[in-house]
């Protein structure tokens, strides 16, 4: 134990912030004058040791002035010293104590600590107290409860360490359980941020996103509308774009006109053909999709890998037009588990994003950018694919005498076939239903939802702007439909655009969608008529789609009508689409690139028409 000793200390003015009021110690009763005359003589006495002398200096000084002097562990008093120092010798760890004089507050004291007023002695602290020590330890520091000049207990900091799995919360000093990383901003909701707080027990700092915007993955990201676009992959998009002087400009015949595979176009900034044309214009306008606020989908009619290896040509590449997905038995219905998802790649080439913070740009310009290759031909020794099982949507080719899957390591769009713009729309819906709305979905986290725009809430995929803003699918076509010519029919190009925007047949307008009414027995939409859309009704109960939770999906269907002359005979049939499919039609005669790009940009830019959610 080390015992205190005393030394004369010039009184100290009292600072602002420690004044003896604002610590509630009491104020001296008369001033104490530093002055050799206001101090008594000691009596005499046998002689004293000279730390005895000094004590009993200061003993006499403190009945003079009624204001005791500061005393501190300086000096050491003789081991005969009088003043019992005991129970000054309390902190932990055997620390020496500094006695203090209440009078002058805490001016005596190390760094925070106070004086208390009762023993007289710096301490820690003078009510309950709890902190996490700079290893993340609890401490408390328990009210000190003195009794007498150098007697007290508490006063100081000691270790509580907190419980194997809690930890110390530097804000409160309590111990709490973790509940997240700390430094860590998340999603609160759909539209706010907050970041876990430094113990990692609790979130702080709630931050709205701004307009435009939802909350994903802990950012908050710009909220882009769905654009699927259906781009015609017909034979007849090979329409030159100047009939008159193609191919006699050409040296010897048409293919001439052309570069040599894959390019199969004109110099860069002069496209030749309908197709060309197209695919350069999308091109720069999928390159501006972000900042247009919207993203995109490319959808083509069905093709497969083509089944022989070699050469490709200028028309179809490396790719066979089928018609239909694999599979597809004429069913109105779909799963993901079915047929459709297995092999939905032969329609859907380049889906949405799955999460807001991706971008499908650079696939969408591997696409589009004129350049096709394979994979080399496998090693000798490659299993045998069995006629394609193990190929997936890649095609089991022969090589060398032997079965092998050959993939696309640089895919291009390419045209070649009929026009099944019925059966494209009616994969365009069930796309929508089945991958992209997916209100209702089981969660855990916003990832699992696998499609943009949606959080987890409650173990629920949910989408803060679905209220906000319409599906489209924008059909990019130079014809009319080759399949399903008649209304009557469920694939009807008319019929499945107005089922993906209203429904077809109805019992009451609760089975219509989108705004539309039930009239007569049919679903009808704004500047519709029973004269001017298809009546048909489907029979199996697939007339109208419907989310996960079971409500109502609308997805718009626009026309792009692409004519490279005077716009063909089929204008009539696809704006016919267009209304039974609430959407617009836009006839596009093109003579340049530039046009087009204007074109298209005017119909594919769409905004958010109102605020999201809160859940």
């Amino acid at each position: 134990m080390a015992p205190l000793s005393a030394e004369r200390a010039a009184p100290r003015e009292p600072s602002a912030s420690r004044s003896p009021s604002a610590i509630g110690a009491p104020a001296p009763a008369r001033p104490c004058y530093s002055s050799a005359a206001h101090i008594l003589p000691p009596p005499r006495t046998p002689a004293l040791s000279p730390t005895r002398l000094l004590l009993t200096s200061a003993l006499l000084l403190l009945a003079a002035c009624e204001t005791p002097l500061v005393v501190s562990p300086d000096v050491s008093p003789d081991a005969g010293s009088d003043v019992d120092t005991a129970a000054l010798d309390v902190a932990d760890g055997g620390v020496p104590l500094v006695a203090c004089d209440p009078a002058f507050g805490s001016l005596a004291c190390l760094g925070d600590q106070r004086c208390e007023a009762t023993a007289r002695v710096c301490v820690d602290c003078v009510f309950d107290m709890a902190r996490c020590n700079a290893d993340g330890e609890r401490e408390i520091c328990p009210k000190p409860n003195a009794t007498a000049p150098g007697q007290l207990s508490g006063g100081f900091w000691q270790p509580d360490p907190c419980a194997t799995l809690d930890v110390c919360n530097p804000a409160s000093g309590a111990c709490e359980t973790p509940i997240c990383t700390p430094g860590v901003q998340s999603c609160k909701g759909a539209v706010h941020t907050h970041v876990c707080n430094e113990a990692g027990t609790a979130y702080v700092g709630e931050v709205p996103c701004s307009s435009g915007k939802a909350c994903y993955e802990g950012e908050c990201q710009r909220v882009r509308q769905n654009v699927l676009v259906v781009f015609d992959t017909s034979s007849s998009m090979h329409t030159p774009l100047d009939p008159a002087s193609f191919p006699p400009e050409c040296e010897t015949s048409a293919i001439n006109c052309l570069d040599d595979f894959p390019v199969c176009d004109g110099p860069p900034g002069e496209p030749r053909t309908l197709f060309s044309l197209s695919k350069r214009a999308f091109a720069e306008v999928l390159a501006q999709s972000k900042d247009l606020g919207v993203q995109y989908a490319l959808q083509r009619f069905p093709q497969v890998e083509l089944t022989t290896y070699g050469a490709g040509n200028c028309h179809t590449g490396w790719y066979k037009h089928v018609g239909t997905m694999t599979g597809d038995a004429g069913e109105h219905d779909t799963s993901k588990a079915s047929w459709f998802g297995k092999n939905l790649g032969e329609a859907i080439f380049v889906p949405f994003p799955r999460r807001a913070s991706l971008s499908n740009a650079a696939e969408l310009q591997r696409w589009l950018d004129f350049q096709e290759t394979r994979d080399p031909v496998p090693a000798p020794g490659t299993p045998s694919c069995s006629g394609g099982i193990q190929c997936g949507l890649n095609a089991c080719v022969v090589v060398d005498g032997q079965e092998v899957c050959v993939l696309h390591d640089n895919p291009e769009l390419r045209a070649a076939g009929q026009t099944p713009l019925g059966k494209s729309l009616f994969y365009a819906g069930e796309y929508f239903r089945r991958f992209v709305l997916v209100d209702g979905k089981p969660c855990g986290v916003s990832s699992d939802c696998e499609s943009t725009g949606y959080v987890c809430v409650e173990g629920a995929c949910r989408d803060p702007f679905r209220h906000c803003r319409d599906n489209f699918v924008v059909l990019f076509t130079d014809g009319g439909e080759s399949d399903f010519q008649s209304e009557a029919d469920f694939f009807n190009p008319a019929v499945q655009a107005k089922r993906l925007a209203f429904g077809l047949g109805c019992a009451t307008t609760a089975d219509c969608r989108g705004g539309a009414s039930c009239v007569q027995g049919i679903c009808l939409g704004p500047n519709q008529t029973v004269q001017n859309v298809p009546g048909t009704v489907d029979l199996d109960g697939h007339g109208a789609l419907s989310r996960p939770d079971g409500s109502e999906v609308s997805i718009r269907t626009s026309v792009v009508n692409l004519a490279a002359g005077d716009g063909g005979g089929v204008f009539p049939q696809n704006a016919r689409i267009a209304l039974a499919g609430g959407g617009q039609t836009v006839p596009v005669t093109v003579t340049d690139l530039a046009s087009l790009e204007t074109a298209l940009k005017k119909l594919l830019q769409v905004d958010p028409k109102c605020k999201p959610e809160e859940f």
